[in-house]
């Protein structure tokens, strides 16, 4: 379901010190890097919220199907309410990636865009790309590690 968000987990907590995981992925140059970077300033910050929304939702979910007494339609209206905050993050990074776009070379784009696409495919490490949340991947942390937003 999100299919690449977690593509983009760790950006949301990089230092500026730090080089982001789509800089480090797609070797990018410096000129490219500040580029991607003020190409869409507000990522990090909107990325982390989202995020924190998904697995909040999540969250309340687990509780509410581990709880006999629970009602079915409020069981049902937050399973609504996880997929609002999947797609509202889903969109998100989409948009990202629009943004930023234009600021990489026709083979990085393509290589990103591949990336995006094989993802809606559910090809990708793990269970697709939204399975990319469970360790590692092939390309660092950012990329398959941390609590980005692959099912749990």
């Amino acid at each position: 379901m999100a299919f690449l968000t977690t593509v983009w987990a760790a950006s949301a907590t990089t230092t500026a010190a730090s080089t982001p995981p789509l800089c480090r992925w797609q070797a990018l140059s410096g000129q490219q890097q500040a580029g991607v970077t003020q190409g869409d300033s507000t990522f990090d910050r909107d990325a982390a919220a989202l995020r924190e929304a998904v697995h909040s939702s999540r969250a309340t979910l687990a509780a509410l199907l581990e709880s006999p007494t629970t009602p079915d339609a409020e069981i049902l209206a937050q399973v609504d309410r996880v997929g609002a905050a999947e797609n509202q993050l889903q969109r998100r990074v989409v948009e990202h990636v629009l943004r930023i776009r234009h600021h990489l070379t026709a083979d990085q784009q393509r290589q990103l865009m591949g990336l995006c696409a094989g993802g809606l495919r559910g090809e990708g490490p793990g269970r697709g790309m939204g399975g990319m949340g469970r360790g590692p991947g092939p390309h660092g942390p950012g990329y398959g590690g941390g609590r980005g937003g692959g099912r749990n």
